[in-house]
Protein backbone atom coordinates (compact mmCIF):
# COMPACT_ATOMS: atom_id res chain seq x y z
CA UNK A 1 0.00 0.00 0.00
CA UNK A 2 1.18 3.69 -1.14
CA UNK A 3 0.25 6.93 0.42
CA UNK A 4 1.31 10.56 -1.00
CA UNK A 5 0.68 14.15 -1.46
CA UNK A 6 -0.47 15.35 -4.74
CA UNK A 7 -0.90 19.17 -5.84
CA UNK A 8 -4.08 19.24 -7.56
CA UNK A 9 -5.16 22.78 -9.30
CA UNK A 10 -2.91 24.35 -6.64
CA UNK A 11 -4.79 22.11 -3.37
CA UNK A 12 -2.44 19.31 -1.65
CA UNK A 13 -4.86 16.02 -1.29
CA UNK A 14 -3.39 12.47 0.32
CA UNK A 15 -3.85 9.96 -2.24
CA UNK A 16 -3.60 5.90 -1.67
CA UNK A 17 -2.68 3.72 -4.07
CA UNK A 18 -3.06 0.00 -4.23
CA UNK A 19 0.06 -1.43 -5.31
CA UNK A 20 -1.12 -5.02 -6.15
CA UNK A 21 -4.16 -3.50 -8.31
CA UNK A 22 -2.66 0.16 -9.82
CA UNK A 23 -5.77 2.01 -8.37
CA UNK A 24 -5.72 4.92 -6.77
CA UNK A 25 -8.43 6.88 -4.88
CA UNK A 26 -8.23 10.44 -2.93
CA UNK A 27 -8.12 9.50 0.58
CA UNK A 28 -8.62 12.98 2.39
CA UNK A 29 -9.72 16.40 0.55
CA UNK A 30 -10.52 19.29 3.34
CA UNK A 31 -11.22 22.53 2.81
CA UNK A 32 -7.33 23.10 3.31
CA UNK A 33 -4.04 21.44 2.61
CA UNK A 34 -3.61 17.73 3.65
CA UNK A 35 0.04 16.40 2.93
CA UNK A 36 2.71 14.11 4.42
CA UNK A 37 0.19 10.99 5.20
CA UNK A 38 2.84 8.55 7.13
CA UNK A 39 1.32 5.28 8.02
CA UNK A 40 2.20 3.61 11.07
CA UNK A 41 4.21 0.66 11.35
CA UNK A 42 1.02 -1.37 12.33
CA UNK A 43 -0.43 -0.47 9.08
CA UNK A 44 -3.74 0.19 10.70
CA UNK A 45 -3.09 4.55 11.55
CA UNK A 46 -1.95 7.21 9.63
CA UNK A 47 -0.80 10.53 10.67
CA UNK A 48 -0.81 13.57 8.29
CA UNK A 49 -0.27 17.26 8.42
CA UNK A 50 -2.93 19.68 7.55
CA UNK A 51 -4.21 23.17 7.82
CA UNK A 52 -7.79 23.27 7.42
CA UNK A 53 -8.49 25.46 10.71
CA UNK A 54 -5.80 28.31 9.60
CA UNK A 55 -2.83 26.76 11.30
CA UNK A 56 -0.50 23.66 10.26
CA UNK A 57 -1.78 20.48 12.84
CA UNK A 58 -1.44 16.97 12.87
CA UNK A 59 -4.33 14.57 12.28
CA UNK A 60 -4.67 11.06 12.65
CA UNK A 61 -6.89 8.44 11.22
CA UNK A 62 -7.74 4.54 10.42
CA UNK A 63 -5.98 3.73 6.88
CA UNK A 64 -9.09 3.48 5.25
CA UNK A 65 -9.67 7.52 5.59
CA UNK A 66 -12.20 7.63 8.64
CA UNK A 67 -12.15 8.95 12.07
CA UNK A 68 -10.22 11.63 11.38
CA UNK A 69 -9.10 13.64 14.52
CA UNK A 70 -6.75 16.58 15.75
CA UNK A 71 -4.00 15.27 17.66
CA UNK A 72 -1.24 18.47 17.86
CA UNK A 73 -2.08 21.08 20.80
CA UNK A 74 -3.83 23.65 19.85
CA UNK A 75 -2.07 27.23 19.21
CA UNK A 76 0.58 25.35 17.51
CA UNK A 77 2.41 25.13 13.97
CA UNK A 78 3.62 21.55 13.70
CA UNK A 79 4.29 19.51 10.48
CA UNK A 80 6.92 16.51 9.31
CA UNK A 81 5.43 13.76 11.11
CA UNK A 82 6.23 10.39 11.85
CA UNK A 83 6.13 7.28 13.94
CA UNK A 84 8.33 5.73 16.42
CA UNK A 85 8.80 2.33 15.08
CA UNK A 86 8.14 0.21 17.63
CA UNK A 87 4.59 -0.76 16.03
CA UNK A 88 3.22 -1.43 19.82
CA UNK A 89 3.47 2.18 20.21
CA UNK A 90 1.54 5.36 19.07
CA UNK A 91 3.93 7.67 19.47
CA UNK A 92 4.52 10.86 16.76
CA UNK A 93 7.52 13.14 15.86
CA UNK A 94 7.56 16.51 14.42
CA UNK A 95 8.54 20.03 13.98
CA UNK A 96 6.78 22.65 15.74
CA UNK A 97 7.30 26.49 15.70
CA UNK A 98 9.47 27.45 18.39
CA UNK A 99 9.35 31.14 18.61
CA UNK A 100 8.36 32.21 14.92
CA UNK A 101 8.62 29.96 12.05
CA UNK A 102 12.15 30.95 11.45
CA UNK A 103 12.84 28.86 14.59
CA UNK A 104 11.57 24.99 14.61
CA UNK A 105 12.25 22.37 17.30
CA UNK A 106 11.59 18.49 17.30
CA UNK A 107 8.87 17.65 20.10
CA UNK A 108 7.00 13.87 20.44
CA UNK A 109 3.67 13.15 21.23
CA UNK A 110 2.32 9.61 22.55
CA UNK A 111 -1.17 9.86 20.78
CA UNK A 112 -2.55 7.37 23.97
CA UNK A 113 -2.26 9.35 26.77
CA UNK A 114 -1.66 13.09 24.59
CA UNK A 115 1.83 14.28 26.47
CA UNK A 116 3.45 16.34 24.47
CA UNK A 117 7.80 16.44 24.78
CA UNK A 118 10.00 18.29 23.67
CA UNK A 119 12.99 16.66 22.32
CA UNK A 120 15.58 19.60 21.14
CA UNK A 121 16.10 22.63 21.97
CA UNK A 122 18.46 24.74 19.32
CA UNK A 123 18.67 27.48 16.61
CA UNK A 124 17.41 27.66 13.26
CA UNK A 125 15.09 25.65 12.05
CA UNK A 126 15.02 21.69 12.67
CA UNK A 127 12.69 19.41 11.09
CA UNK A 128 11.88 16.25 9.36
CA UNK A 129 12.98 14.17 12.08
CA UNK A 130 13.35 10.56 11.58
CA UNK A 131 13.83 8.04 14.66
CA UNK A 132 16.01 5.20 14.68
CA UNK A 133 14.56 1.52 14.83
CA UNK A 134 15.64 1.36 18.27
CA UNK A 135 13.93 4.55 19.06
CA UNK A 136 17.08 5.99 20.83
CA UNK A 137 18.39 8.26 18.00
CA UNK A 138 16.31 10.84 15.85
CA UNK A 139 17.80 11.98 12.59
CA UNK A 140 17.01 15.48 11.29
CA UNK A 141 17.00 18.22 8.78
CA UNK A 142 18.37 21.40 10.46
CA UNK A 143 19.75 24.53 9.20
CA UNK A 144 21.22 25.77 12.63
CA UNK A 145 24.86 25.75 11.48
CA UNK A 146 24.17 28.11 7.95
CA UNK A 147 24.79 28.24 5.14
CA UNK A 148 23.37 25.58 3.60
CA UNK A 149 21.48 22.33 5.71
CA UNK A 150 22.61 19.34 7.09
CA UNK A 151 21.62 16.10 8.89
CA UNK A 152 22.15 15.38 12.66
CA UNK A 153 21.69 12.58 14.62
CA UNK A 154 20.31 13.28 18.42
CA UNK A 155 19.97 10.71 20.88
CA UNK A 156 17.75 11.67 23.53
CA UNK A 157 18.89 10.41 26.10
CA UNK A 158 22.04 12.21 26.69
CA UNK A 159 21.31 14.53 24.23
CA UNK A 160 24.14 13.76 21.99
CA UNK A 161 23.98 15.84 18.55
CA UNK A 162 26.26 14.92 15.59
CA UNK A 163 26.34 15.89 12.00
CA UNK A 164 27.55 13.44 9.78
CA UNK A 165 26.22 14.69 6.49
CA UNK A 166 27.15 18.38 5.74
CA UNK A 167 29.64 20.83 4.11
CA UNK A 168 29.37 22.84 1.44
CA UNK A 169 26.31 21.36 -0.22
CA UNK A 170 22.90 20.94 1.46
CA UNK A 171 21.98 17.53 2.93
CA UNK A 172 18.31 17.03 4.44
CA UNK A 173 15.05 14.56 4.95
CA UNK A 174 17.29 11.31 6.39
CA UNK A 175 15.08 7.93 6.48
CA UNK A 176 16.59 5.32 8.23
CA UNK A 177 16.82 1.61 6.79
CA UNK A 178 14.68 -0.96 8.90
CA UNK A 179 18.10 -2.47 10.33
CA UNK A 180 19.09 1.38 11.27
CA UNK A 181 21.89 0.42 10.10
CA UNK A 182 21.79 3.46 7.00
CA UNK A 183 20.34 5.90 6.24
CA UNK A 184 19.25 7.68 2.99
CA UNK A 185 19.16 11.46 2.14
CA UNK A 186 18.68 14.57 -0.31
CA UNK A 187 22.07 16.47 -1.42
CA UNK A 188 22.81 19.36 -3.45
CA UNK A 189 21.31 22.53 -4.83
CA UNK A 190 18.62 24.42 -6.87
CA UNK A 191 17.90 21.96 -9.87
CA UNK A 192 20.14 19.19 -8.93
CA UNK A 193 19.66 17.53 -6.20
CA UNK A 194 20.17 13.72 -5.74
CA UNK A 195 19.92 10.50 -3.19
CA UNK A 196 22.63 9.73 -0.96
CA UNK A 197 23.12 6.82 1.50
CA UNK A 198 25.33 7.18 4.92
CA UNK A 199 26.48 4.25 6.01
CA UNK A 200 26.35 4.44 10.14
CA UNK A 201 28.94 2.42 11.33
CA UNK A 202 31.36 3.05 8.56
CA UNK A 203 30.70 7.18 8.50
CA UNK A 204 30.55 6.62 4.87
CA UNK A 205 28.76 7.90 2.07
CA UNK A 206 27.66 7.34 -1.37
CA UNK A 207 25.70 8.76 -3.80
CA UNK A 208 23.01 6.64 -5.41
CA UNK A 209 22.29 6.55 -9.11
CA UNK A 210 18.94 8.26 -9.73
CA UNK A 211 17.28 10.23 -12.50
CA UNK A 212 18.10 13.58 -13.04
CA UNK A 213 16.93 16.70 -11.72
CA UNK A 214 15.39 17.09 -8.04
CA UNK A 215 15.38 13.76 -6.07
CA UNK A 216 13.56 14.10 -2.25
CA UNK A 217 11.46 12.05 -0.01
CA UNK A 218 13.04 8.62 -0.03
CA UNK A 219 12.35 6.26 2.28
CA UNK A 220 13.62 2.74 2.40
CA UNK A 221 11.11 -0.54 1.43
CA UNK A 222 13.11 -2.92 3.41
CA UNK A 223 17.13 -2.89 4.17
CA UNK A 224 18.20 -2.02 0.56
CA UNK A 225 15.20 -0.83 -2.35
CA UNK A 226 13.14 2.69 -1.47
CA UNK A 227 10.94 5.05 -3.10
CA UNK A 228 11.22 8.48 -3.96
CA UNK A 229 9.73 11.57 -5.35
CA UNK A 230 11.74 12.89 -8.73
CA UNK A 231 11.23 16.08 -10.65
CA UNK A 232 12.56 16.03 -14.17
CA UNK A 233 10.05 17.66 -16.42
CA UNK A 234 8.17 19.73 -13.94
CA UNK A 235 6.30 17.90 -12.01
CA UNK A 236 7.03 15.24 -9.32
CA UNK A 237 6.38 11.46 -9.98
CA UNK A 238 7.30 8.91 -7.58
CA UNK A 239 9.93 5.84 -8.00
CA UNK A 240 11.53 2.88 -6.69
CA UNK A 241 14.89 2.11 -7.42
CA UNK A 242 16.28 -1.38 -6.01
CA UNK A 243 19.69 -1.89 -6.87
CA UNK A 244 20.71 0.15 -10.16
CA UNK A 245 17.08 -0.76 -11.52
CA UNK A 246 14.74 1.87 -11.33
CA UNK A 247 11.14 2.46 -12.51
CA UNK A 248 8.16 4.46 -12.16
CA UNK A 249 5.77 3.64 -9.45
CA UNK A 250 3.08 6.67 -9.95
CA UNK A 251 3.42 9.11 -12.91
CA UNK A 252 1.51 12.18 -13.17
CA UNK A 253 0.67 15.77 -14.48
CA UNK A 254 0.51 16.39 -10.94
CA UNK A 255 3.26 16.83 -8.04
CA UNK A 256 3.29 14.00 -6.17
CA UNK A 257 5.37 14.27 -2.87
CA UNK A 258 6.11 12.31 0.79
CA UNK A 259 5.37 8.78 -0.15
CA UNK A 260 4.57 6.08 2.54
CA UNK A 261 4.85 2.51 2.06
CA UNK A 262 3.55 -0.36 3.69
CA UNK A 263 3.99 -3.96 3.30
CA UNK A 264 0.45 -5.12 4.44
CA UNK A 265 -2.18 -5.56 1.14
CA UNK A 266 -5.53 -4.25 0.97
CA UNK A 267 -6.49 -7.68 1.19
CA UNK A 268 -4.67 -8.89 3.94
CA UNK A 269 -6.01 -5.54 6.40
CA UNK A 270 -9.39 -6.26 4.96
CA UNK A 271 -9.23 -9.83 6.48
CA UNK A 272 -7.99 -8.67 9.47
CA UNK A 273 -11.09 -6.03 9.85
CA UNK A 274 -13.30 -8.85 9.14
CA UNK A 275 -11.58 -11.07 11.67
CA UNK A 276 -11.75 -8.14 14.68
CA UNK A 277 -15.67 -7.57 14.09
CA UNK A 278 -16.56 -11.50 14.16
CA UNK A 279 -14.12 -11.84 17.29
CA UNK A 280 -14.03 -8.55 19.08
CA UNK A 281 -11.52 -7.95 22.17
Amino acid sequence: RLLFSAEIEGDQKIIFTDLATGKSSILVDSVGQDWFPVFHPEGKEIIFMSDRTGSKSLYRMNYEGNGEKRVSPRGSEVGNPSWVPDSKKRVAFYYREDGGPQKTNLFSLDLTTGAEQRITNFDGRNSTPKPAPNGEVVAYSTNQFWPGWDVCLYTIRTKANVCPLKGIDSFCRPAWNSAGTKILYSVGAGDSIALGEYDVAADSRTILSAPTGKSYDAQYVGNNSFIFANNQAGSFDLYFQEKDKISVIVESKYDLRYPSWHPSTVMEMEVERLRSQKNPK
